[in-house]
């Protein structure tokens, strides 16, 4: 029972952390005067590794849900992903 609220409490965070970012890059890229600024170009940097990261966890919160559905495949494309 804790492994499937872990997993959805997991999922629900990541998927959260993926929509505050699509809105952060929406309205970074939509501005002109903000694309230019290297600080900017450093926050999208970032934002698009912790997406990366987050869609991981998306993963993982998935793998906590259906452990049967898990297999060495998925194991390995995940973590060649992290490489």
């Amino acid at each position: 029972m804790f492994t499937i609220i872990y997993g959805i409490l997991v999922i629900l965070t990541a998927c959260s952390v993926i929509l505050l970012y699509g809105i952060i890059f929406k309205v970074i890229l939509s501005d002109s005067e903000l694309r230019e600024m290297i600080a900017y170009r450093f926050v999208i940097l970032l934002g698009i590794c912790d997406v990366v990261e987050a869609s991981l966890h998306c993963m993982t919160g998935l793998a906590l849900l259906f452990p049967n559905f898990w297999s060495t495949q998925l194991d390995n494309v995940s973590a060649t992903s992290l490489i």
